[in-house]
């Protein structure tokens, strides 16, 4: 068992935007939440990471769980850093090499490494939050809206690094998009986030 969710009502200060919403993710599943903008996916997923409060219902995780998060915001990223730093001064004992090397499995390669976070595009951010990701033991990732705001070549390179992190099925994977084709390529089922009708 990796999550229950049970007929929970998603929002912000007493005010619902979604749900009631019941489903469950077992390992190795593949789950993906679809709806439109606005509609409260990273509420939901924010609800169940408990960082926000449900207004009613229930989430309950599994033991053991190692979860790793990807920020649509992208907040846990430094704008002042280099693509290098960013990964390296989070892991400083390990061999720069190895960081470049593991930089260039994500496509940053040459001088690449050396960019401000704050002047990669919006798929180069998308990448680099991915990076620092597989440095962690995760066997439950979360994924808020991943290839939102990217163009079509850039959302194909982003949806391809999750199928190679997906090869290893002791992963289970919480997926959010307004993309219907893109949870069709990845998710083995989808659930649908509508409003409240409460």
């Amino acid at each position: 068992e990796v999550l229950d969710v049970d007929r929970a009502v998603v929002g912000y200060n007493d005010q619902k935007l979604a749900g009631p919403l019941s489903f469950s993710v077992r390992k190795p599943q593949r789950v993906g939440i679809i709806g439109p903008n606005g509609i409260g996916k990273s509420t939901l997923l924010k609800s169940i990471l408990d960082r926000i409060p449900l207004i009613s219902g229930s989430i309950k995780l599994g033991a053991n769980l190692q979860i790793g998060y990807y920020d649509q915001e992208q907040q846990q990223l430094h704008p002042e850093k280099s693509v290098l730093n960013e990964v390296w001064d989070d892991h400083s004992n390990v061999p720069e090499k190895d960081i470049r090397s593991l930089l260039g499995s994500f496509l940053f390669v040459g001088d690449d490494v050396y960019k401000l976070v704050h002047d990669l595009s919006g798929g180069e951010k998308a990448r680099l939050e991915l990076t620092k990701l597989s440095f962690k033991p995760i066997n439950f990732l979360i994924l808020d809206e991943p290839t939102s705001g990217l163009d079509p070549i850039v959302r194909g390179e982003v949806l391809d690094l999750f199928r190679e992190f997906m090869e290893d099925d002791t992963h289970s994977i919480l997926i959010s998009s307004h993309i219907t084709s893109d949870l069709e390529s990845i998710a083995d089922y989808i659930v649908p986030v509508s409003y409240t009708h409460l």
